[in-house]
């Protein structure tokens, strides 16, 4: 059989409930900074510039693409400002700065930019290389001493390396986020660098991009020490006074005195309405996102950076040390690579210098096509927004494409339904993740590890041609909403598809339907062979060799189809006893027979044999007696070197109530009562779950004892994985609008052991995690995990580990209710 046609080359959830309260901590901690995809050609020429006569129409047609992407976006107020060589070109105002006041944003209103300040911050370090008094690669400890990091390295006999400068502004020591050590601000800067100090690392040193606020503060006060001065002195002195940005200040204090500062705000989906946000202080991490400006300054800022370090004819910084800064460090993914404070990738084959920024209330864009002498910055009042990076194609073509004509302008597609991540499994792809975007009116898809490609408008078949070749093409299937749930990439006469993330296909199939096809077939000789599986509900035949394909269901003639090529079919021969021996390969007219394989496997248990074998009836009947549970211990998280205490209550209803107390570090309250989801923290302001959100809160029991498919539309046993002890029951627990769990479980004992998910964080995007759970005993008559380590990559492993169980004296009732009270 011919090969497909490949293409060119908070932590994790003891149960939805668990999950969703300790991923809240990371997300409230600070974002990922926006990204594009890489550039294939660095050295691409410079587009030849737009003729000066046609700039007012360019920039005519950028107010009116931005204005609409607000309304699009859902942003109360932004403003934008684009430097075309060393000339400020346009710097307006959109929308508004305060919804209650109605005060219009201007070009002077006062936004935070969030981590677009680690830019200024590499620029300073930058300035003391030139002055002789740092080097990239000095260790960082030797201008920081209270900040002593340990990383790790696999490699065997190898000393503990040695973090430098470069590392930390690039975000390469290994060590995950930190958060929880500066994002309630109690900690001075010196504070937070001595507890980071006994920060367990994440990653192998060097190898992996893991985004670190207070690593890459480090670096920002190596800058300031060795001037002698404060990280905010210096910056003043040294960048905001040469620029004259008289409006632009590094303070909490400073931006909440200033008039003119915009009012920032979250975005609730499910009411669809604007929530204001009180402002974060920084100063604990200034160097890695305190900054508050305004467009007009922060162009002065672009004009430096297009200047190669020149501003007015004073050479304030290198261009050589200035370049080291746009120079790629270290992968991010999908062949991404990440500066010195800044991301690099490319616009349509231009060399793409940017950074995004995201603080409660803000968001931020800076970003440069500097081959081309083109920056722009975009200020909005609002948490997150996917304006940051779609907006990188709209100033860029806006400059750079072709004027649409009148025609044009009518007949413009909205591609909102279309953008988003999309999963692939195929091919060379494995779990990958393909983002399509709308970058100037113009569909893109990301696909990692190579470049970003250029989608033609749909043909008359609904298919969007690849601009770089008609033989690959696109399509979309949408949901009853009108937006896309799965894509399809046609190529070579395979349809490989690809669900949007978090997107679950309702299963075809259950364990006990398609128990007899499971299992090893080959072919005698040289022959192929294929292994059937059960993955996420659907028949997988994986061919040695090449990859899973997922089958259809059955037709007339007993023929499962390929789902990715449909004149591929299988089918499953009997012998005389009705017993399935073979399969049986149909293409191009031939039949290939494998037989059976001999295995000695028993047959999978069921979920309801899995349930019987954990006693979760008699777990469900006793809790039902106690009334309510309280589960109490220490809580750590070793990435931050944080630890503190944990109160667990629940009952049978699913009712819960989660107490998360790390003391100066913060504290946070979760609550369920059956109708209604609350989040009370020291990090945010009280949240009601709304829509999935809500329905997502409620899910499964807090610890996955007693009957954990309950609040779950389905619950399929898919396989098994490892031998012995460490045999584990693969089960897939599925519920309409929320990302399917998987839990791993003790065939013998039915204990779930470990679980992946993830969990959707409204305004963050999805959080991937995993969770281990261990050192069961029965207490109170419930068999109950004592240990819990869950893990996500934004703040490491998580551990509970439970001390006592008791019963709750008296109606617990309004333990479950919100908000709570902290």
């Amino acid at each position: 059989m011919p090969r497909p046609l490949r293409h060119p080359s908070r932590s994790a959830s003891l149960s939805r409930r668990l999950g969703l309260a300790l991923a809240l901590w990371a997300a409230a901690c600070g974002k990922n900074p926006q990204t594009v995809a890489p550039t294939t050609t660095p050295d691409a020429p410079a587009a030849k510039p737009a003729a000066k006569s046609e700039l007012p129409a360019r920039l005519e047609w950028l107010s009116t693409r931005l204005e609409a992407a607000r309304v699009q976006h859902h942003i109360p107020g932004m403003a934008v400002a684009v430097v075309k060589g060393d000339e400020v070109v346009f710097a307006k105002g959109f929308g508004l700065a305060d919804l209650e006041t109605k005060r219009p944003v201007t070009p002077e209103t006062v936004f935070a930019i969030g981590s677009t300040t680690k830019a200024f911050t590499s620029a300073l370090v930058a300035m003391q290389v030139d002055a002789g008094k740092l080097k990239w690669d000095d260790p960082l400890s030797q201008h920081v001493p209270e900040l002593q990091l340990r990383p790790r390295t696999s490699e065997r006999g190898e000393a503990t390396p040695v973090t430098t400068l470069r590392d930390a502004l690039c975000h390469r020591s290994g060590f995950t986020r930190m958060s929880m050590l500066w994002a309630s601000g109690a900690l001075t800067v010196s504070e937070v660098l001595a507890q980071a100090s006994g920060a367990e690392p994440t990653a192998d040193f060097r190898k992996k991009f893991l985004y670190n606020n207070v690593v890459y503060g480090a670096a920002g006060e190596a800058a300031a020490r060795s001037a002698g001065t404060t990280w905010g002195e210096m910056l003043h002195a040294r960048v905001f006074e040469p620029l004259g940005m008289k409006s632009t200040n590094a303070t909490k204090a400073a931006a909440e005195a200033d008039p003119r500062r915009a009012q920032g705000y979250r975005w609730r989906e499910v009411t669809e309405v604007h929530e204001a946000l009180p402002m974060r202080s920084i100063d604990s991490v200034p160097a890695a996102g305190a900054i508050n400006s305004n467009v007009l300054d922060m162009a002065q800022w672009l004009r430096l950076q297009l200047g190669r370090g020149s501003y007015e004819g004073k050479q304030l910084v290198s261009a050589e040390r200035l370049q080291e800064t746009w120079s790629p460090q270290i992968e991010v993914a999908g062949g991404i690579k990440y500066g010195l404070g800044w991301m690099l990738g490319d616009w349509q084959g231009h060399r793409v210098v940017e950074h995004g920024g995201n603080i409660d209330g803000y968001a931020a864009e800076v970003g440069m096509l500097p081959d081309d002498g083109i920056a722009y910055v975009l200020l909005t009042n609002v948490s997150m927004t996917g304006l940051q990076r779609e907006s990188l194609g709209i100033v860029f073509d806006s400059l750079l494409g072709e004027l649409p004509s009148e025609h044009d302008e009518g007949s413009a597609l909205d591609l909102r339904p279309y953008t988003g991540r999309y999963v692939a499994n195929f091919a060379s792809f494995d779990d990958a993740r393909f983002s399509v975007t709308d970058e100037g009116g113009k569909l893109f898809v990301d696909v990692p590890g190579q470049t970003k490609y250029e989608l033609l408008p749909p043909n008359d078949e609904g298919r969007w041609v690849f601009a770089l070749t008609d033989t690959i093409q696109v399509a979309f299937d949408l949901d009853e909403k009108g937006r896309a749930y799965l894509m399809h990439m046609h190529q070579g006469g395979f349809d490989f598809e690809l669900p949007r993330q978090g997107y679950s296909a309702p299963p075809d199939f259950t364990l006990e339907q398609v128990q007899d096809q499971l299992g090893r077939y080959r072919a005698e000789g040289s022959g192929p062979e294929a292994t059937v599986t059960l993955k996420d509900g659907r028949l997988v035949c994986e061919i040695k060799g090449q990859m899973g394909f997922v089958l259809r269901k059955p037709d007339a003639e007993g023929r499962w189809h390929f789902r990715a090529k449909d004149d591929i079919a299988v089918s499953f021969r009997e012998d005389a006893k009705g017993a399935i021996d073979a399969l049986v390969i149909h293409q191009g007219g031939t039949d290939v027979v494998l037989p059976r394989v001999a295995t000695k496997e028993p047959p999978l248990p069921s979920v309801a044999q899995l349930l019987k074998a954990s006693q979760a009836a008699r777990f469900t009947k006793q809790l039902e007696k106690l009334g309510a549970v309280e589960l109490t211990g220490k809580v750590r998280i070793p990435s931050s070197n944080v630890e503190g205490r944990f109160r667990l209550v629940f009952d049978a209803q699913h009712r819960q109530r989660m107490e998360l107390d790390f003391g100066r570090y913060g504290r946070s309250i979760e609550t369920y009562d059956g109708t209604s989801a609350w989040s009370v923290s020291t990090l945010d302001i009280p949240t009601e779950a709304q829509g999935r959100y809500l329905k997502q809160a409620g899910l499964a029991s807090p610890l996955l004892a007693g009957d954990w498919t309950q609040g779950f539309d389905d619950a399929t046993v898919e396989g098994r994985v490892g031998k012995g002890a460490e045999e584990r029951i693969v089960v897939v627990l599925r519920v309409k609008d929320l990302p399917p769990m998987k839990l791993y479980v003790d065939p013998k004992r039915g204990d779930v052991r470990s679980t992946e998910s993830i969990t959707l964080v409204e305004g963050a995007g999805a959080i991937p995690n995993q969770s281990e759970l261990g050192e069961f005993r029965k207490v109170l008559g419930l068999r109950l995990p004592h240990r819990i380590s869950s893990t996500n990559e934004h703040s490491g492993p998580t551990i509970l580990e439970v001390q006592s169980v008791e019963q709750v004296k008296g109606d617990p009732a309004q333990l479950f209710r919100g908000p709570a009270k902290l």
